[in-house]
């Protein structure tokens, strides 16, 4: 069993006033037929300079920002950046520059051009062009002064706090007890005290513990991985473990554990809710955030996962069927979040969906690898399907309205960290994205919720509907599936995504 994902409380960054007044005026002025002054782009810019994006707090410490850098020959460099601040022109705003912890992506639009798209982390976004001809990044094979015309996009992962500094009761346990049982809820207790042979007494709170795993049945030492990557040989200092459950406090002997997984609680102590379902794949199906265990069948077998093991399809009769009661979204917010691993060269294979057999079409969702031939993308992207359950909508139309695509493949071998997220507007209106390794991917905007609710159940590694468009079963590994009844924000999924990379 693993740990439940760390979650990060949600919150909307902030604009500096001046700065959101300063860019509402361009707005309105962007309308007039005349051009903007000259002085008056000045005077924005100088207010923009002076007020620049600011890092969520907690985030301001630039040594722990992780740069991915992909180069348009393929290759990638994952390093940190030299210096703490990022300087760029904008042709509206003119020069400026940004905190690194202020910084998502940047996003190079085509081979042949020297601007680029910047997201800031608090959503704003600026067609730019990077102020010098080097981007200085050290890495772990040195420092490196990358030429900007061979860059075709930056990731930027910003730290996670190894210690949350409030709220450390809130930091949530799951358990795996000897006897294949599992118990989530929160510690009584602030910190965890424990011995160490080579250290001594040491105390450590929850949310700067990741996890603790006995390595046999007939042993008192176990060995405890702290967020920053420590680790250590400890045996407990107490007999029993106070935790407040579903059903209410329990006393857990130390002998009966087996393990336990830590989730990171945010800066203001709060563990983001709507966790329904949580499959971790560590050698079984069961559900450990609800009661949703699933069915193994085929020649389905377990691998090293990101943390832990992981399923392995074969690509033929392997799968795991999650239930019926599981999946049914409706109308609602969600998020779909889990760690994939494929090489896969088939043109489209079945990942993960809920939708009926042959012989109807009732609303229904699923996530596929590859595209349909009809959309002539390459193998390996990621195909986000959702279906109202219209029967009279003509193929393109439907291609158009109910599908969407991660915008680069990820059938390179290694593991990767999605997120498919529905989040509702204040205007109504619904917002479906893509995350991978952290990072937004795509987004499509609908009109309106579509219904995705079903007595289908959710299966992995198959199509139900095998005969609706011939898709083949799914070949490669899956790890830490979550079902969330709402929307996670952007600073949810990265603490996912890099908790994940370190071991939950």
């Amino acid at each position: 069993m693993k740990a439940p994902n760390p979650l990060l409380p949600r919150r909307v960054a902030s604009q500096p006033a001046k700065s959101n007044i300063c860019l509402k005026i361009l707005k309105l002025a962007a309308i007039r037929p005349v051009p903007i002054p000259r002085l008056f782009g000045v005077l924005c810019a100088v207010v923009f300079w002076s007020n620049p994006v600011q890092a969520a707090p907690g985030s301001t410490d630039q040594s722990g920002v992780q740069l991915t850098i992909e180069l348009r020959d393929g290759s990638r460099v994952v390093g940190k950046s030299v210096e703490d601040t990022f300087n760029f022109h904008s042709a509206m705003l003119n020069d400026m520059k940004l905190p690194w912890a202020g910084i998502r992506s940047i996003e190079y639009a085509g081979a042949n051009t020297g601007m680029a798209r910047l997201t800031a982390a608090n959503g704003d976004s600026f067609t730019i062009q990077l102020a010098t001809e080097t981007l200085r990044v050290e890495t772990g094979f040195g420092q490196a002064d990358l030429p900007v015309k061979q860059i075709r996009s930056v990731k930027v992962t910003p730290p996670v706090e190894p210690n949350a500094v409030a709220g450390t009761k809130t930091a949530q346990l799951a358990i795996e007890l000897r006897d294949g049982s599992h118990v989530v809820g929160k510690s009584l207790a602030d910190t965890l005290i424990f011995h160490s042979p080579a250290m001594g007494d040491l105390k450590l709170t929850w949310a700067g513990i990741r996890s603790i795993e006995y390595t046999g049945i007939n042993t008192e030492m176990a060995r405890l991985t702290a967020a920053n990557g420590d680790v250590y040989e400890a045996q407990f200092a107490v007999a029993s473990l106070g935790v407040e459950t579903s059903f209410g406090r329990t006393e857990l002997p130390v002998q009966l554990i087996r393990s336990i997984k830590v989730s990171a609680a945010g800066q203001s102590g709060q563990l983001s809710s709507g966790l329904v379902a949580w499959w971790t794949g560590d050698g079984n199906a069961k559900d450990s955030a609800g009661h949703c265990d699933g069915q193994v069948s085929g020649g389905l077998c377990y691998v090293p996962g990101p943390t832990g093991q992981a399923f392995q399809f074969n690509g033929g009769d392997a799968q795991v069927d999650f239930g019926k009661s599981a999946g049914n979204f409706g109308k609602g917010d969600f998020t779909i979040a889990f760690w994939m691993k494929t090489d896969s060269r088939n043109p489209q294979e079945a990942f993960l969906g809920k939708r009926e057999a042959c012989g109807g079409m009732s609303s229904f969702w699923e996530i596929q690898v590859g595209s349909r031939v009809t959309r002539q993308a390459p193998t390996g992207f990621l195909l986000m399907q959702f279906f109202d359950g219209s029967q009279s909508v003509p193929v393109a139309d439907y291609q158009d309205r109910y599908e969407m695509f991660s915008s680069r493949p990820i059938n390179d071998g290694q593991w990767h960290h999605i997120a498919w997220v529905r989040q509702s507007t204040s205007s109504g209106s619904i917002r479906y994205l893509i995350y991978v390794d952290g990072a937004l991917d795509n987004s499509k905007a609908y009109p309106e919720a579509v219904n995705l609710a079903n007595q289908s159940p959710v299966v992995m590694g198959q199509s139900v509907c095998q005969c609706c468009d011939g898709t083949r079963p799914y070949s490669g590994a899956a790890s830490e599936l979550q079902l969330f009844s709402q929307a996670l924000s952007a600073d949810e999924i990265i603490a996912i995504y890099q908790a994940g990379k370190s071991g939950k």
